[in-house]
């Protein structure tokens, strides 16, 4: 059997955090077996004023746009391929 290494980060120490992180990214670009996971705090213990809400998707779906407001959108899509109609054929 192989030896196993862990890494667990200290909670709320950004260089730990980092640090996981990075040993992760290296362990999938050598082809490495791996398994990362992530505790990630409920958004209920959020302050009020981080609380997710509708203004701000609609703000972060606003920022993503491609388009000012009343324009063409810039970089538009030759084709826009429907997953749910399209057959892909693998062989050729």
């Amino acid at each position: 059997m192989k030896d196993v290494n862990i890494f667990v980060a200290e909670p709320r120490n950004t260089k730990a955090m980092h640090a996981c992180s990075f040993y992760t990214g290296k362990g999938y670009e050598g082809e490495e077996k791996g398994c990362a996971g992530v505790s990630v705090p409920s958004s209920t213990n959020f302050l009020p004023s981080f609380q997710p809400n509708e203004e701000a998707a609609a703000n972060f779906i606003r920022m993503l746009d491609l388009a000012p407001q009343g324009n063409e959108e810039v970089l538009p899509p030759d084709f826009t391929p429907n997953p749910l109609l399209e057959r892909v054929d693998i062989q050729n």
